[in-house]
């Protein structure tokens, strides 16, 4: 009869975190260089009109990358950077003010109470036993 190997887990995600770092410090050269050699100008009207895209792109990779290693949380990490770029977008259109940035800030701030409720809820569904029922 064979002998079955035991299984040492692995870091989970070791070399993903380690590739995502290298892209991220990747994407803040670029972005750093973009804005130290690149005039606004030749920026505003690529892609899509009187939008800067590729700095708001650069911007969008770069915080998604930074946040995402910072709290180990793919989503809200995504959805931080979508809010901050939100926020800039409306700055360039002239539409972002103090009251828009604190709409912005609490729907998140409702979005990270609800998935840290949702979280412990299935954490307590998961691990607590289940109820006996005596007739």
């Amino acid at each position: 009869m064979r002998r079955r190997r035991r299984r040492y887990p692995r870091p989970a995600g070791s070399w993903s975190r380690g590739i995502l770092l290298a892209l991220t410090l990747g994407w803040w050269l670029i972005l750093i260089g973009l804005i130290l050699l690149t005039e606004p100008v030749r920026l505003r009207d690529v892609i899509f009109t009187g939008l800067y895209f590729p700095f708001l792109l650069l911007l969008f990779l770069a915080l998604s990358g930074t946040l995402i290693l910072i709290r180990q949380r793919f989503w809200p990490s995504l959805i931080w950077t979508a809010a901050v770029s939100l926020f800039l977008i409306l700055r360039l259109y002239g539409w972002g003010n103090i009251i828009n940035l604190a709409m912005i800030a609490s729907c998140l701030i409702i979005l990270e109470v609800y998935w840290r409720q949702t979280e412990k809820t299935k954490r307590q569904a998961v691990t607590a036993p289940p109820e006996l029922k005596i007739n």
